[in-house]
């Protein structure tokens, strides 16, 4: 049961936890680390698994708040993004990236 008294809240002793996944969305190169990036630029964790090599890679700072915007851009221009592939601008192979 919540009281409430002169504007503050005083709660019962529960406690209320959201938890959001934050799901891999690309990888982000800066200062020759590697890091997994969330679809809004959040470091979810170094680079070490190679089940993410099939993300894109954005290199450079600020790029990892400019990753959603830019590849869904190069979305719209898909031989683009399938000769970036093929210019190794995505991470390939296992364990190598670039």
């Amino acid at each position: 049961m919540d009281r409430r008294r002169g504007g503050a809240q005083a709660l019962s002793d529960r406690l209320q936890i959201t938890i959001t996944e934050r799901l891999a969305f690309a990888l982000w190169q800066k200062n020759g680390r590697i890091s997994v990036i969330a679809a809004d630029g959040t470091v979810l964790e170094p680079f070490v698994a190679d089940r993410y090599l099939g993300l894109p890679l954005v290199v450079g700072a600020g790029a990892e708040r400019q990753a959603k915007d830019f590849l869904a851009v190069l979305d719209r221009y898909p031989d683009i993004r399938s000769v970036l592939r093929r210019r190794s601008w995505w991470p390939t192979g296992a364990g190598t990236c670039g």
